[in-house]
């Protein structure tokens, strides 16, 4: 499973998502976080966990790709191997801003269509300092993402917009005559 993150200039980096075990041995990643706002928990099926042998020949775990979800009946969700692209989302705000992100899907999916699960990150023990937004969404090939922010971007594009295309978030021109021309 890939993170894509959006930091306060407007680029993205992607990563892998590595998975932590529980003292009971039960695999989770976690979404938001940081101040005195407690991260959520998400549950990852151990059959999705993916085990590499590292460089220095210590085991290194990661999630499986292609993924399913299912909510239990107390809230949790629970990450399996499936048919869809599961992506983590971490929309960085500006400071002492915020930042929202939407997905536009091609489909005309509704929002709990897309939307897994989703944690407010606070960059200071109230969130004075800044609330980014981190969030697991489900996404098709074609689907676009539009990212808002608020608060001090020092000259970055309050709103960026970035399209799905198989395994990779590309940012789309602004300019609508050279998106058809690409």
């Amino acid at each position: 499973m890939m993170e894509y993150t959006i930091d306060r200039g407007g680029y993205v980096s992607k990563s892998c998502v590595v998975p932590a075990q529980n003292e009971s041995g039960y695999w989770y990643i976690e979404l938001g976080g940081g101040g005195h706002n407690r991260p959520r928990r998400i549950w990852v099926n151990g059959r999705a966990i993916v085990r590499k042998q590292g460089k220095d020949g210590k085991p290194e775990f990661g999630i499986m790709d292609r993924l399913s979800f299912r909510r239990t009946e107390k809230g949790n969700i629970v990450l399996m191997p499936g048919e869809h692209n599961i992506v983590a989302l971490f929309a960085e705000c500006g400071y002492r801003g915020t930042a929202d992100a939407v997905v536009l899907p091609v489909d005309g999916r509704e929002q709990a269509e897309w939307l897994v699960a989703g944690r407010e990150y606070w960059h200071s023990g109230r969130g004075a300092l800044g609330v980014s937004e981190h969030l697991l969404l489900l996404l098709k090939e074609g689907d676009r993402v539009r990212v808002t922010r608020t608060g001090r971007l020092y000259g970055a594009e309050p709103e960026v917009m970035f399209v799905y295309q198989g395994n990779e978030l590309v940012p789309v021109p602004e300019d609508e005559e050279l998106e058809e021309l690409l």
